[in-house]
């Protein structure tokens, strides 16, 4: 069975990690993609975890070979999802959550027909400190009903 493609996408500091740091928490056979940039690592951060640090030369080489779904350049540094990464965990039955912006989902979506895109939108900022993550009012009233083992993800998806 082929895994599901899903994307979240909203504006800087809306909270798109913290509900997909909760989704990856609770949900079985999902996946965070890791993206690569050429921007330098910040305290804390780890090659292949957070990001996967390349330079700007290996970065142009991927865009030209056709190594990413979607790359975009943003100030000085590049960001891009990879194309292998992605296929191969798609074609080994896990669904992959991709962290991205708007552009870039679009970008994305042109290529893959099933993909389930997420925008999210958060109405106020003490909306993120006052409230768990999955219990908060739902914003979105676009869902996908699967049964079985992407059941939880569904309902975790639901509920924001």
């Amino acid at each position: 069975m082929k895994g599901s493609l899903f994307i979240v996408t909203a504006a800087s500091g809306t909270g798109k990690t913290s509900l997909v740091k909760q989704l990856i928490a609770t949900t079985n056979d999902l996946a965070v993609s890791v993206s690569h940039t050429t921007r330098d690592p910040r305290p804390g951060e780890v090659d292949g975890q957070h990001y996967h640090f390349t330079d700007t030369t290996k970065f142009v080489e991927g865009i030209q070979a056709g190594e990413f779904l979607e790359h975009a350049q943003v100030f000085d540094n590049y960001y891009g999802t990879s194309r292998q990464s992605v296929d191969q965990q798609l074609n080994s039955g896990v669904d992959v959550i991709l962290e991205i912006d708007w552009q870039g989902a679009l970008q994305i979506k042109e290529l893959y027909d099933d993909v389930t895109m997420i925008f999210y939108f958060a109405a106020k900022q003490s909306h993120f400190t006052s409230a768990p993550l999955l219990t908060r009012p739902r914003l979105s009233r676009g869902h996908r009903k699967t049964s079985g083992r992407r059941g939880n993800r569904d309902a975790a998806v639901r509920s924001f």
